[in-house]
């Protein structure tokens, strides 16, 4: 098991590809639920208010904590990370009024990093601060790749507007080490082109696209096609 991260050092606590250029404390928050409760509740508030009124009160508590313990404090990557039933994928489909993968699809990642990026003003911050998109740990994606929505070609075009794109992904042990190669390089070329680092995950199972395959510690998840 590895992680792959192209695009430079970069500081963040989030797993698989944590890492720590200096001693001291950074966190991450799980908050895809409470963003899409707030999002439907609110008619008035920005994108960005509503981001803040969840990250400010976590921020202070922990930099207080660092305070008594001595620690530095070195920010919140603030990236929108789902988890099963709390999903990015139905949050960018409340935005954009369309099915993940549609049109306003990247308007609507791009709108979500926009106001990510603006809580830097605010909050310290570290890490990747984007809109990340695990398939593996989203129930919508997993639903649109079972359904053969999205492919892993897919996934890749949304490298530009998201940490990954190519994150959770179950392939088939089926696929050619050079169609694996290739894809690799199609991302890799859009990391460059981004000037920021980016995390890819894949994950090779035995199972034809769209067939659920147990991953042992997290839930089932399907098989994707790589185009």
């Amino acid at each position: 098991r590895f992680a792959i991260a192209y695009g430079g050092p970069h500081e963040t606590p989030y797993f698989p590809a944590s890492t720590s250029i200096k001693g001291g404390v950074s966190a991450c928050l799980r908050y895809a639920g409470s963003l899409e409760e707030r999002i439907l509740s609110s008619d008035e508030r920005s994108l960005e208010e509503i981001l803040l009124s969840l990250f400010y009160p976590v921020t202070q508590d922990i930099r207080l904590a660092c305070l008594d313990c001595g620690l530095d404090y070195l920010g919140m990557d603030t990236s929108l990370s789902p988890w099963m039933e709390e999903s990015a994928a139905r949050i960018i489909e409340i935005l954009s009024g369309n099915v993940f993968g549609g049109p306003g699809t990247f308007n609507a990642i791009h709108e979500l990093n926009q106001a990510i990026s603006k809580l830097s003003d605010h909050i310290d911050t570290t890490g990747f601060n984007e809109v990340m998109l695990p398939l593996a740990e989203d129930d919508r994606l997993k639903e649109l790749g079972a359904s053969g929505s999205i492919t892993a070609m897919d996934l890749v075009s949304m490298i530009p507007v998201s940490v990954a794109g190519l994150d959770m992904v179950v392939l088939p042990t089926s696929l050619k080490d050079k169609e694996l190669a290739e894809l690799f390089r199609d991302a890799m070329v859009l990391a460059f082109r981004k000037r920021k680092p980016i995390g890819i995950r894949v994950i090779l199972a035995d199972g034809s696209p769209h067939e659920w395959v147990d991953l042992g510690r997290f839930p089932k998840a399907p098989v994707i096609p790589i185009s």
